[in-house]
């Protein structure tokens, strides 16, 4: 099994807990590394040879390392120090030299960037590291090499400033909203429309009576968070479309506190009737099984044909 990416966690509890729990065998839980908040301190605790049980998608775990960080991700701030981010930088180095995999945030994924392998699981996924993770100091660190800017690109890769980044961010986790303090974060919020008095942008497997997304932090349906890159719509104003779960959001965007920059990608164009309509790698319909028939609804069944084109970066700007 190939390994192809690196995921991003964090424990939502102390490193002794979290080694623990990882320790017994009837949690059902693993990650392959834990990296302690006050110093750095690395503990591997799954070989990389083998399948750790940290991503919610079996696809994924199998061709991912996944990266435990001590911490809880509303407080990201208090937990997520640079001692951390910089062991857990040279750690990701290490193993995307070892294993061939690009340093970029198609590869370096955080835990919300893990989709759910049917859309039922969509809601239920995971969205650590949080809204705190400084993403763009990460990079960073990384040394991962950014992409030109290209006037006219058709890709838009969020970068917000993290420390003057300041949206309102609410935690629920109690049962009581708590507005948390004002601090820098790593994504932009999007709305339906170019307008800060627009709804924010919804998504049915989010929230499947049609309500619009909310501030919380938890709340993956409205946040573009730095690093991601999505095909842009075009722009109203002072505010930049993108193309986002299938609809279109709106983040505001100046001209004099731009937080998107603009450039060329791979863009790829299924022919018709090709869906993909699962978040792991199937080829086969069959291959899903029953699985398929309970998970999916009838409108999105799997069907399989010919990949139309693939426009590669060297060969067009998209």
């Amino acid at each position: 099994m190939r390994i192809q990416y690196i995921v991003i966690h964090d424990t939502e509890s102390s490193f002794d807990s979290t080694v623990s729990e990882f320790q017994d065998p009837l949690s059902y839980v693993s990650a392959h590394y834990v990296i302690r908040s006050s110093d750095g301190a690395v503990t591997q605790l799954v070989p990389t040879s083998d399948v750790a049980w940290h991503a919610g998608n079996w696809w994924m775990n199998m061709h991912s390392i996944g990266i435990e960080h001590e911490g809880v991700a509303v407080q990201g701030s208090r937990y997520y120090t640079e001692e951390m981010y910089r062991s857990s930088a040279e750690l990701v180095r290490y193993l995307a030299a070892r294993y061939h995999i690009p340093l970029d945030r198609q590869h370096i994924l955080g835990h919300d960037n893990v989709v759910g392998p049917a859309p039922a699981y969509v809601a239920g996924m995971h969205w650590n590291p949080g809204p705190y993770w400084d993403w763009n100091h990460y990079l960073e660190l990384l040394r991962a090499p950014r992409d030109p800017v290209v006037a006219g690109g058709a890709v838009a890769t969020i970068a917000p400033d993290f420390r003057a980044n300041r949206p309102p961010v609410t935690d629920c986790s109690s049962g009581t909203c708590v507005t948390m303090p004002p601090q820098g974060t790593n994504f932009v919020y999007l709305r339906k429309r170019p307008s800060a008095s627009a709804p924010l942008l919804s998504d049915a497997t989010v929230h499947p009576d049609g309500s619009s997304a909310t501030t919380e932090a938890s709340d993956l349906s409205d946040k573009a968070v730095a690093g991601q890159q999505f095909i842009r719509f075009g722009r109203r104003g002072d505010w930049t479309g993108i193309w986002f779960g299938g609809q279109v959001g709106w983040f505001y965007d100046p001209p004099s506190a731009r937080v998107d920059r603009t450039g060329c990608g791979r863009a790829v164009t299924p022919r018709p009737p090709f869906q993909v309509v699962v978040g792991c790698s199937v080829w086969r319909r069959r291959m899903l099984g029953a699985m398929a028939d309970a998970a999916l609804p009838s409108a999105t069944r799997l069907r399989v044909g010919p990949i139309d084109r693939v426009l590669s970066r060297s060969a067009r700007c998209v």
